[in-house]
């Protein structure tokens, strides 16, 4: 066969792949006999009529409380005051509403699997030809119409600051596309949540349990986006979407509308990505919880693999493209003063690789469930990356982390052609460093896996995070032990620590950085040695290597 030939067969079956990606898409949400039953069951129960009519007399009480402030003597007879007001009541009205949808989305799914365990209704569905994915879809969009509802009767009560001037109508309308978007995504996490849980106590717990980590979380981003609007830094204009991932956050709605991000010469409105950003995370929710559900459901785990690859390089681009962006407007490059490249630099060594341990803790250790046993027999495949097997560990993870750079380098492509030579010198030490930090944790991870003959996936997660924290705590506490007396990086504790380059750059200033590079060299190549050894050490079975549960 020839080259031209065996291209066109890789595009047919790209294309028919795709094509029947989006066929099942479509069949998850038209034609789905889930989301009507969920829409009259939900309308139906007298309680639903109950928290409509607490919702919104709850809303009126806050609108009136806070309407009596605003239109006091005192406030009206300063035009700048009176402008203020009117904003901080928008504020308010659009927080009050922001906190009672957080508070409500997730327990519209949190017992949406559970209860259909509970009631043993779950084996009849099981003799349907309905899929794992379509009923979390259908499960998903019947909450989310109930969601759309006390939001539509939040419109006359919210339109009261439009009328007074406290918003305009494109921002009142962005804000309520980003709550809804934001609350599919609590939504879906409390849906995961029910699909891993045993009862539904447990189910409600861990929804809100997990909601909460995920608000405090990108509280940090909703901040630095709120502080951009309300008072724009220099080079800027305030409507600058420069945290794109905080629209995952029902909070950040008011912030991010009439926003745009630049990309690419386009400016593209932040309510278009932020409901992009929404999509793509309650797509990642719900192909995560479909294996748990009971229901047949093919190829799911190829599937979350793949969307992860794609999340991790938005995710890397979205976060690094507007401070790059407001380096360029702000004029800082090549300046000795301000905020320059060499500023960027240390965030690029710190905060890019951050989540990267978390992920290896997840994806590098193997082993089994109940009786079935997974051994690893050293080989290293990259046809398996997205299969789940052993062998396809290493692949993944270092395909995850060049997906994270390549999501960086699109980011900072404008800033290339300024870079110079030791610049690109510490860029590639970083590489090399991470890289081989990556390959041993993923070593620790395969060796803990291996002490436990592969019988349990869980138990190797957690003897690899037991690993983990000795790595990485050690040092610190033979410091604090031993040597005490003298500063952390002199201390001789401190160099057994698999992280002292980037102590090193932490304490290094911006404009000499790359004086660590040879640091990131060094431990960088005895990380790759210890790899090897470790890889060299495993045990090698003859058996025939299984799948991951």
């Amino acid at each position: 066969m020839s080259r031209v030939a065996k291209v066109a067969l890789l595009t047919r079956s790209w294309l028919r792949d795709w094509g029947r990606y989006v066929v099942g898409t479509f069949t998850q949400v038209w034609g789905n006999p889930v989301v009507g039953r969920e829409a009259r069951v939900r309308v139906r129960l007298s309680r639903s009529y109950f928290l409509q009519s607490l919702y919104l007399g709850f809303m009126i009480l806050i609108v009136m409380l806070v309407y009596q402030n605003v239109v006091s003597d005192e406030v009206m007879r300063n035009p700048f005051e009176a402008q203020q007001s009117l904003q901080a009541f928008h504020a308010t009205v659009m927080g009050t509403l922001t906190a009672l949808i957080v508070l409500i989305a997730p327990a519209l799914t949190a017992n949406a699997i559970t209860l259909e365990r509970e009631r043993r209704t779950m084996d009849l569905l099981a003799a349907t030809p309905l899929t794992a994915r379509q009923l979390l879809t259908g499960k998903l969009l019947g909450s989310l119409g109930f969601v759309l509802l006390l939001l539509a009767l939040t419109l006359p009560v919210s339109g009261v600051s439009l009328l007074m001037g406290g918003a305009t109508i494109r921002e009142m309308l962005e804000t309520y596309v980003l709550i809804a978007a934001s609350a599919m995504v609590l939504c879906a996490l409390a849906l995961f949540s029910s699909a891993y849980a045993r009862n539904s106590t447990t189910a409600v717990f861990l929804s809100y349990l997990r909601v909460g980590l995920l608000v405090v979380v990108l509280g940090i981003m909703t901040i630095a986006q709120a502080t951009t609007r309300l008072a724009p830094p220099p080079g800027a204009t305030g409507r600058e979407l420069v945290m794109p991932l905080s629209a995952l956050s029902p909070f950040s709605a008011p912030y991010v509308a009439d926003t745009v991000f630049n990309a690419f010469g386009l400016e593209i409105p932040g309510v278009v990505v932020g409901v992009l950003v929404c999509l793509l995370a309650t797509r990642m929710l719900l192909t995560g919880a479909a294996p748990k559900v009971g229901l047949y459901d093919k190829d799911t785990l190829p599937s979350l693999r793949r969307q992860m690859l794609l999340a991790v390089f938005l995710a890397s681009w979205l976060s690094f493209a507007p401070p790059v962006q407001h380096l360029i407007a702000a004029g800082g490059i090549g300046h000795g003063g301000g905020f320059g490249i060499t500023d960027i630099l240390p965030l690029v060594g710190f905060a890019l690789p951050a989540p990267m341990p978390l992920l290896i803790l997840f994806l590098a250790p193997y082993g089994g469930q109940e009786e079935r046993r997974v051994v690893w027999n050293r080989r290293i495949r990259v046809r398996d990356m997205l299969t789940g097997k052993p062998s396809g560990s290493l692949p993944y993870i270092l395909s995850l982390w060049f997906a994270a750079i390549a999501g960086l380098a699109l980011a900072m492509q404008p800033l290339f052609v300024l870079f110079s030579p030791e610049v690109w010198a510490y860029l590639v030490t970083l590489l090399f460093y991470y890289t081989g930090l990556w390959v041993f944790l993923w070593a620790c991870a395969q060796l803990c896996s291996a002490l436990l003959k592969g019988r349990s996936v869980a138990a190797a997660r957690w003897l690899t995070l037991g690993c983990y924290a000795v790595l990485f705590l050690l040092p610190p506490i033979l410091h604090m032990t031993l040597f005490s007396d003298m500063f952390m990086r002199e201390s001789p504790a401190f160099y057994l620590s698999v992280v002292y380059p980037v102590w090193g750059m932490i304490d290094t200033p911006a404009q000499r950085v790359w004086e660590v590079a040879p640091a990131f060299y060094l431990y960088g190549a005895v990380l790759w040695l210890l790899s090897l050894l470790l890889y060299v050490l495993h045990p090698r079975h003859t058996n025939q290597e299984g799948d991951v549960s």
